[in-house]
């Protein structure tokens, strides 16, 4: 059994396959490791890359999402305020209409 290509496994990467049942000569077998090494710290990097960058994009959107929730509540206290100083108003209102 031959070992497996991974010719186009990642676009971009070629990876050289390894043979398995030929005469193992030295110099095409270190060079095909060598040229997997390359390419499995190629990938490394740019996984790094893209984690990091998923991660930034989640913290941007926590932020997001608090500011949010930070105005949604401004907005809801300062309805409150509205509403109890109209409440306020009404009973005073009615306090000195009781007193006439």
């Amino acid at each position: 059994m031959s070992a497996p290509s991974y010719q186009g496994l990642e676009k971009g990467h070629a990876v050289s396959p390894i043979p398995s049942k030929q005469s193992i000569t030295p110099e095409p077998t270190l060079a095909a490791l060598k040229a997997n090494i390359d390419t499995a710290q190629a990938l490394h990097v740019r996984i790094k890359q893209e984690l990091t960058d998923a991660e930034r994009a989640w913290i941007e959107q926590v932020e997001a999402t608090g500011r949010m929730k930070q105005e949604a509540a401004r907005i809801n206290l300062e309805a409150a305020r509205r509403s109890f100083h109209a409440e306020l108003w009404r009973v005073c209102l009615l306090i000195g209409l009781a007193s006439l």
